[in-house]
């Protein structure tokens, strides 16, 4: 393949990631507009794997970019983003779009959004972020035992005009 032709090519990747992250946005905020959902409902897209290559890295980035800015565009909803590679998460705040608030999996025990592994303290500061610091454990609820993750939230929740803290002890 020639520059000019690969080049070519990414753009139409690119084009095509940002089309699919707009069409899903429209779709979640369908789906939870469907399902009774307040309208200041914040949605979060599940971008998890998609950072193994750099080509996979930009198509990320190009859906996401599309994803916050279809949500912001005519909904004015909050937009996030969440990945299991705690330290693939900067490469969003970057974007054109930058997401409202992010949640990353850093499976460390630190009940803390302050401390994300791979994630500069300058980033997404201001009650921005989620955290799940604890992964696959099992837990009792209601009677049952149940497999679960722990999550911290110092960032927009359902149900809430304002970016809130969700659970005692997280900061």
């Amino acid at each position: 393949m020639s520059p000019s032709s690969a080049l070519i090519q990414t753009l139409r990747t690119h084009k095509t990631a940002y089309s699919q992250g707009r069409a899903e946005a429209a779709a979640a905020y369908k789906a939870a507009m469907a399902l009774g959902l307040p309208s200041n409902t914040p949605l979060v897209y599940d971008m998890e794997g998609a950072t193994q290559t750099a080509a996979c890295s930009a198509a990320a980035r190009s859906f996401i970019n599309g994803w916050v800015s279809w949500l912001h565009a005519g909904t004015a909803q909050k937009a996030g983003v969440y990945t299991s590679g705690a330290g693939k998460i900067a490469q969003y705040a970057t974007i054109p779009n930058v997401p409202d608030f992010i949640w990353a999996a850093d499976w460390t025990n630190v009940k803390s959004t302050s401390t994300i592994s791979g994630l500069a303290s300058a980033l997404w500061v201001y009650s921005q972020r989620h955290k799940q610091y604890r992964g696959d454990h099992f837990e009792p609820w209601g009677g049952l035992t149940l497999e679960v993750d722990s999550d911290c939230a110092n960032g927009p929740v359902v149900g809430t005009a304002t970016y809130t803290n969700s659970s005692s002890g997280c900061k």
